[in-house]
């Protein structure tokens, strides 16, 4: 498979047209999935510092915790329209759309969760 892979990016890397749409589209889809991860880091490394539950979706049995879809939509909304708008490739801000949907997932947490007794 490993082989296979390699030969077929290869053969892509031969056409620049279909490499650079390629590119695009990893670029996109990294965009789009890094803030999820965040979340999972900052709830992981920062939730006691923030004073929010861990796993509060989970002790809760709530089936949709709608935090974490706002903070994803709030970073990757607001930094994609900085794409569109000033023509950034998506790559350079992945990051900061990472740190600030951690940062949003913290801060709505705190004002959203109920304490468990």
């Amino acid at each position: 498979m490993t082989i296979l892979a390699g030969t077929v990016a290869t053969i892509a890397g031969v056409f620049p047209a279909f490499a650079m749409k390629l590119l695009d589209f990893v670029a996109v889809y990294g965009f789009i999935l890094a803030p999820v991860g965040a979340i999972i880091v900052f709830e992981h490394f920062f939730a006691d510092k923030a004073r929010i539950v861990k796993n509060y979706a989970a002790k809760t049995s709530i089936s949709f915790n709608w935090t974490v879809l706002i903070a994803w939509l709030l970073s990757v909304g607001f930094f994609y329209g900085i794409s569109v708008s000033q023509g950034v490739f998506l790559s350079f801000l992945t990051l900061p759309a990472w740190l600030t949907c951690g940062i949003l997932f913290l801060l709505l947490s705190r004002f959203t969760q109920k304490s468990i007794g």
